[in-house]
């Protein structure tokens, strides 16, 4: 009995794994791209669509680093998003609790007034504003 054994090529392409500074500039770049805060396992998802693979760990941390930064900020239905989108931006409702990834910096933009801020359904902004002055500051292009 005479077995025949077919041999393979297997080809392997070697790429340098992307750092830290990479994978920031690539979230940002995706939530430029659609436009609208993510949550963070929508984002690692989109992440991985595009080949890249990441732990949880990782991508926390760059997260994380970006959130201190100032780069990006946390909203209280915890996605993520540009500080600049916090005018228009309407947090979900179905959210019941949120585990911020950046503590500090959540607690201290919105205190224990996050779920009050996802009832109210108005942006983030104004949200924060009634709740800090009692009422809505009107921008400067609105009085003339």
């Amino acid at each position: 009995m005479v077995v025949a054994v077919a041999q393979r090529r297997i080809s392997f392409e070697l790429s340098a794994r992307p750092r830290d500074e990479d994978y920031k500039t690539i979230v940002t770049e995706i939530l430029k791209s659609i436009g609208k805060p993510l949550k963070p396992a929508e984002l690692w998802n989109m992440i991985r669509e595009k080949g890249f693979y990441i732990s949880d760990d990782r991508f926390r941390n760059v997260l994380r680093d970006l959130i201190a930064r100032d780069t990006l900020m946390e909203f209280p239905d915890g996605t993520i998003g540009f500080p600049e989108w916090a005018k228009w931006y309407v947090p979900r409702r179905d959210v019941e609790r949120v585990k911020p990834l950046a503590p500090q910096k959540f607690y201290k933009l919105y205190g224990t007034c996050a779920p009050m801020i996802r009832r109210m359904g108005l942006p983030v902004a104004e949200a924060l504003n009634i709740i800090k002055y009692g009422r809505i500051k009107l921008e400067k292009s609105l009085q003339t």
